[in-house]
């Protein structure tokens, strides 16, 4: 938490979300959230202006997508490190967020709280869809093959299958959109 020169208190985030050299520190004040990148463009939402709230996980980085009619913001938890590398910001990020929500708190009526990502549910439901007919290819193989068919080969498609499905579900329903209550942001906990 920092102090402006009037008195009014602030929290700040600063976080390379990309491999791109762009730095971008967010703000939250008395009346809304900002963010500035290194190269000197801002922009800001004010809290009464915000329509939607959008909490998500892909590829285990935890996103806070923020929406008003005319500008949107984008916060991850992970600092890009180097290729292929990030670095999770855990503490500063969750008193981000919680402190956000709880900025949000009036303004609650009129935001929709979503989590989730559309895309990745629905690529996940299509990933399933393709492990389930491999595993149900196997008796229709073993039928229109008879007894030619491999030992070895049905093992594999049915273990193929059927981790896929395992490893693949639990992706789809946490991928899965839906609403959530301001004062209980998903997928972070409520910093000490």
């Amino acid at each position: 938490m920092n102090s402006e020169p009037g008195g009014e208190s602030t929290l700040t985030y600063t976080n390379r979300p990309s491999a791109s050299p762009r730095v971008y520190t967010y703000e939250l004040d008395a009346s809304g959230i900002s963010s500035r990148a290194d190269s000197g463009a801002s922009r800001r939402i004010d809290y009464a202006d915000i329509v939607e709230v959008n909490m998500s996980v892909v590829g285990g980085r935890i996103s806070c997508r923020i929406r008003s009619p005319r500008e949107k913001l984008t916060i991850d938890s992970h600092r890009f490190v180097s290729l292929g590398e990030f670095q999770f910001q855990g503490a500063e990020f969750l008193t981000f967020v919680w402190a956000l929500h709880e900025m949000l708190a009036p303004h609650a009526d009129s935001i929709r709280f979503k989590r989730g990502s559309g895309f990745m549910f629905y690529l996940c439901i299509g990933l399933i869809v393709i492990c389930v007919l491999v595993i149900a290819a196997v008796p229709i193989a073993i039928v229109t093959a008879g007894k030619r068919i491999d030992a070895q080969a049905i093992v594999i498609m049915l273990s193929a299958g059927g981790l896929g499905v395992g490893a693949l579900l639990p992706l789809a329903l946490m991928s899965k959109p839906r609403r959530y209550e301001c004062e209980s942001p998903p997928f972070v906990a409520r910093p000490p």
